[in-house]
């Protein structure tokens, strides 16, 4: 993919949304260095959102993912710009923040544990970022392109409905944990 780095060239190494984390390949499983944090798929299976998934399902997503990397008070994300990815923590942590007018930034969530999802709305047509995700220390992320997603899904509709509707759940999840932050900031 390219994108714009810091200095406005473009680099075929870097995702979208202006960000300069870096990716990389991902190694195929037997190939991977000793003590490498690349995600399993055995390890994604025990994820709430791919847990049922077979493993010709895991392997398809995981073929369309990209490993990437990004340094403390990198964004992975940016509130307002077009989602292009959706993300899985591999390793670091990442703070879920947005703007809330007359009220500043207002942090709903941080991911620390593998497996946490984030950039969901690259998934929704049109999707513009909804919060800024913002790495706390260095982090590793897999990243799924929103073209690439959504030709695996024309080629594999069930995975694509699997999908879409454990999307749905976690923007439902979201939303309510959004809703009551919001009412405890009000307040």
């Amino acid at each position: 993919m390219l994108s714009h780095s810091r200095n406005g060239s473009r680099e075929e190494n870097e995702l979208p949304n202006n960000s300069p984390g870096k990716i990389e390949n991902i190694p195929e499983e037997g190939s991977r260095m000793k003590g490498e944090s690349m995600i399993s798929g055995e390890k994604l299976t025990r994820n709430w959102f791919f847990k049922g998934l077979s493993k010709t399902q895991i392997e398809a997503l995981l073929g369309v993912a990209q490993q990437a990397s990004y340094a403390a008070g990198e964004r992975v994300v940016v509130e307002g710009e077009p989602a292009e990815s959706f993300h899985i923590l591999v390793q670091g942590a990442v703070s879920i923040k947005m703007q809330m007018e007359g009220h500043g930034e207002m942090v709903l969530s941080i991911l620390k544990q593998t497996g946490e999802i984030f950039g969901w709305s690259a998934l929704v047509e049109g999707g513009r970022s909804t919060a800024t995700a913002e790495c706390l220390k260095d982090t590793k992320v897999l990243s799924f392109g929103r073209k690439e997603l959504e030709n695996l899904f024309a080629r594999n509709p069930v995975l694509g409905y699997c999908f879409m509707k454990r999307l749905a759940g976690l923007v439902s999840r979201r939303l309510e944990s959004t809703r009551t932050l919001l009412v405890k900031q009000i307040s």
